[in-house]
């Protein structure tokens, strides 16, 4: 914290200095044939390099005024409008401190009206990419209506969703980070992904090969979601109410609303949804005829919203304020089902859980006198609890603690993450960016059970004991990035330095305590070099490299029931993997569309894996864990095309082939997995009519192989529709999800048994939702309409 603090002492006197020369611009904007004033039309003051430098909105008079503009540059005034044509105007480079006056006339436009009518009923992901990242805009996605974060990520390129184990994997790799709003999470992906509505998502940013601004966590890149933030003038709201049904039916219902008046806007959203979800698996063990087979069924109620500010002090300053809860109560009851010689093992198990996470942030953002120049200052503080109490049943002998017992498990985390950064253009082609961070996690995690476990030569029935596991880490980084653009190449280089602390204590009755230590210094360098062959053609390369650091569940010692005849425990001695990562994409665009092919090559030191081994009290018991293996190689080629054949339709597909290498210790045998694995996705979005859109989605996932499992292929086909209503204040939704019941995860394995099983899971499912939107936003756009027509009658 000490850096921290001394960092910021050092920027106090840029933060504090203040733009003290400038000129001001004042005007009036009135419609060409009725003379009457055009309100909430939006002027943008543009620099010579095509960058907004200072925008603002007309009032009810049709008058603007904007502050501060940079003196003796040749500038540019753009005024935009839905009901009239775009102006753009040239400014004269002003050499004084004046205030200059504009009388500014637009005409009236009703093609551009009726564009962007069509445009809001179509329900639409666009796709853009920026340098080092791929956006995503999936507020319209119709695949994901009503859904939560898994199902929307499943629908996006180069993402993998295994829908049953909540597991996200990029590039064919795991090892990627979630961030929202670019914070992480105390929760694991899976809770975060799925408490999160894909309702309350309006971006995501996919980032393989990031630059050193970005936390260097995150082996294959980052997953970014951005939440919702309503933004609009004075008082607007859309209500969402919904209904999923499969074997199961799950109601949900989200509110997003805002107010903003002035240099203040007020904005929330809410989200509510419960249910149940079933999956059944089967697993069937040829060596000794043993046939497993489980009955799970999830009962939830999730609760989450965000809440938040924004107070434009003046043209330079600005306050953001926002706060982020989710809640989630639920149940998950399991009847297992063990068919064994002599005798069958019936074990049920059900577990309450109350999961919670709260996020509190700040944000300080000050536009610094050098035009394009900024420093931003943000504090973020997050709290989440995972108590948990479970009791399993055994039918057969319920006085046999090795199977009848309770658990009584609580577990907190907090986190802390302050940063500062500053942005300051060196020339008109170069950009220097430079910040520092400062990021800690301490979590306390317990569970006080009255379980009795086999232990010892011969083995004794023992006490498994009250078990206590406390960690903190923190990490402390700064970062330098260097951005150069000269006519049509583009190269942004830099270096991200981190010093790595942790700590942990681990104590157990029958097992002792034990501590654990880990410091450590790391250089994390990033090149990304983009070139403009020509209008059409473009060529980038990006090198980075990255850690993966264990998650709570690979290093806490606690053993987590699987199943009657599985375990699984965390390593307290794992060592962060690094990664270092080449890849080049090609981009060119055609007619009507664009093609993009890309390629990488990953190597993973240190890499964490998977160890499997017999219960050396209960040979039929296998023994889960983590340990650090040596390294591993990955590859993979990427070809995407989006192409809009006419105007009705926009196909968006993909091809993806990963050659991937595993490593994993079974019954302390070395073994090495090299696997291929290809997918294809193709979504299509057509415009049926004016009120009514469609898009279809078809997801092929091939053969893969794991260290341990083979899992069969599967076909998931999805599609929806979107009908617009209510004089296109509202509409209806219709998704259907898994339409050929396919994803059922088929698997087999010969380690460290020859296994086959199965998961039929609850994901073929029919949604039927509804949209309204009301508010100034809508009453404004009305009344635009109106005065068109009459604008029109005028001229006729």
């Amino acid at each position: 914290m000490k850096k921290l603090y001394f960092f910021l002492v050092l920027l106090f006197p840029i933060i504090t200095y203040s733009q003290t020369s400038g000129f001001s611009l004042r005007g009036n904007v009135t419609a060409v044939s009725t003379k009457q004033a055009i309100p909430d039309a939006e002027v943008l003051i543009i620099n010579k390099k095509n960058a907004v430098i200072a925008k603002g909105l007309t009032d009810v008079n049709g008058q603007f005024v904007i502050h501060k503009l940079p003196l003796n540059q040749n500038l540019q005034i753009s005024i935009h409008h839905l009901s009239f044509q775009s102006t753009l105007l040239k400014l004269a480079a002003a050499t004084t401190k004046t205030t200059k006056e504009l009388h500014i006339k637009l005409t009236a436009n009703n093609t551009v009206l009726n564009d962007v009518s069509i445009t809001a009923q179509k329900k639409v992901s666009t796709y853009s990419t920026k340098q080092h990242k791929h956006i995503i805009n999936v507020t319209d996605d119709l695949l994901a209506n009503g859904g939560n974060s898994l199902q929307l990520l499943q629908n996006l390129p180069g993402i993998d969703v295994n829908l049953q184990s909540g597991a996200v994997s990029l590039r064919g790799s795991a090892n990627v980070t979630v961030l929202i709003n670019g914070k992480p999470s105390n929760l694991s992906t899976q809770q975060l992904l799925r408490q999160t509505p894909a309702n309350m998502i309006k971006q995501v940013e996919i980032i393989t090969s990031p630059s050193a601004k970005y936390i260097a966590d995150g082996t294959s890149g980052l997953i970014n979601l951005i939440l919702k933030k309503q933004e609009a003038k004075g008082f607007n709201s859309s209500l969402v109410l919904g209904v999923e049904h499969s074997k199961n039916t799950r109601p949900s219902s989200y509110i997003d609303v805002n107010y903003r008046r002035g240099n203040t806007n007020i904005y929330g959203n809410f989200n509510f949804d419960f249910g149940k979800t079933a999956t059944l698996q089967e697993l069937n063990r040829s060596d000794q005829s043993i046939r497993q087979q489980f009955d799970f069924l999830h009962d939830y109620k999730n609760y989450s919203f965000k809440l938040g500010s924004d107070f434009v002090l003046d043209a330079d300053n600005t306050i953001s304020l926002y706060t982020y809860q989710s809640i989630s109560n639920s149940t998950l009851t399991t009847n297992g089902t063990t068919e064994m010689q002599p005798t069958n093992l019936v074990v049920i198990n059900n577990s309450h859980y109350r999961e919670s996470e709260q996020v509190y942030n700040f944000d300080y953002l000050v536009k610094l006198p050098k035009e394009g120049a900024e420093f931003e200052m943000e504090m973020n503080y997050s709290i989440s609890k995972n108590p948990e109490d479970s009791f399993n049943r055994f039918p057969q002998n319920p006085s046999d603690k090795r199977y009848e017992y309770t658990n009584d498990i609580a577990g907190t985390t907090q986190a802390w993450l302050a940063n500062a950064d500053l942005t300051y253009p060196l020339t008109n082609t170069s950009t220097l960016e430079y910040g520092i961070e400062f990021r800690s996690q301490n979590n306390s995690s317990s569970i006080v059970t009255d379980q009795q476990v086999l232990q010892g030569t011969p083995p004794v029935i023992r006490d498994r004991g009250t078990t206590e596991f406390d960690y903190f880490r923190s990490m402390t980084s700064m970062y330098l990035n260097y951005q150069y653009e000269l006519r049509d190449v583009y190269i942004e280089a830099g270096a991200r330095i981190e010093y790595f602390h942790s700590k942990g204590t681990f104590s157990n009755s029958l097992q002792g305590k034990r501590h654990t230590k880990d410091d450590l210094f790391s250089v994390y360098p990033s090149l990304s070099v983009n070139w403009d062959l020509d209008k059409k053609n473009s060529l980038q390369m990006a090198f980075s490299r990255r850690i993966d650091r264990p998650s709570m569940y690979q290093l806490s010692p606690i053993q987590e029931w699987v199943s009657p005849l599985t375990t699984s425990e965390g390593n307290t001695a794992l060592k962060p993997q690094f990664s270092n990562s080449i890849e080049a994409n090609y981009t060119r665009s055609i007619k009507k569309g664009n093609l993009r092919i890309g390629s990488f090559y990953r190597r993973i030191d240190d890499l964490i894996g998977r160890s499997m081994t017999l219960d050396p009290n209960n040979s039929l018991r296998q023994l889960f864990s983590f340990v650090n293996y040596d390294y591993s190689e990955n590859y993979g080629l990427e070809v995407q095309l989006g192409y809009r054949p006419y105007k009705w339709i926009q196909l968006q597909s993909r091809a993806e082939a990963y050659i991937q290498e595993t490593k994993g210790l079974i019954n302390q045998r070395l073994e090495n997995i090299q696997n291929t694995l290809y997918k294809f996705m193709v979504n299509s979005n057509v415009t049926l009519s004016e009120k009514l859109s469609g898009q279809l989605g078809i997801y092929y996932r091939a053969r893969s192989k794991n260290i341990q499992f083979t899992v069969a292929p599967f076909t998931n086909i999805s599609a929806g529709l979107n009908l617009s209503v209510l004089k296109d204040q509202g509409s209806i939704s219709l998704r259907f999800v898994d339409l050929l019941n396919d994803i059922n995860y088929d698997y087999s394995t010969e380690n460290p048994f020859p296994q086959v099983g199965n998961y039929n899971l609850e994901l073929n499912s029919v949604y039927l939702g509804f949209n309204y939107t009301f508010g100034s936003e809508y009453e404004t756009r009305a009344r635009k309409e109106r005065a068109l027509r009459e604008t029109e009658k005028a001229m006729f």
